[in-house]
């Protein structure tokens, strides 16, 4: 196997090397421009190399997980406490629109609300939040 930015070589089994292959080809079949009425779309994907992840070469870099799993822990842990302190309709609101990214006003129609309505229980989940 060879890196392509440093040249550099290593040998690894055959195993390995077929793993290696097929990531390549799914990453190559993902930058493939999708054809959207016979015209490529120009916002394909663009895989980034691990070359730039560790530019001094002083460990396995790539390999790690950035993320904070135990701050996503504490998080899910929290919402749902919090949660158990809305009342249904705030629940709903919550998860919808605050979660969910729904527009108040879509929400609205769609439950056959008034807007007001649906704000005013989005500022009582406001309260509620920041006494929690």
């Amino acid at each position: 196997v060879r890196v392509r930015l440093t040249k550099e070589e290593c040998q690894v089994d055959r195993e390995t090397f077929r793993l290696l292959r097929a990531e390549e080809t799914r990453l190559r079949r993902e930058r493939m421009p999708e054809k959207r009425d016979g015209i490529a779309d120009e916002t394909m994907k663009r895989p980034l190399s691990l070359d730039i992840l560790d530019p001094d070469g002083e460990g396995a870099f790539w390999q790690t997980d950035p993320r904070d799993l135990f701050e996503e822990s504490i998080l899910k842990q929290m919402t749902a406490q919090f949660c158990l302190q809305l009342t249904a309709r705030q629940l709903d609101v919550f998860k919808r629109c605050l979660l969910g990214g729904m527009s108040l006003s879509e929400y609205a129609k769609k439950e056959k609300l008034n807007y007001r309505a649906v704000w005013e229980v989005r500022e009582a989940i406001r309260k509620k939040y920041s006494r929690f």
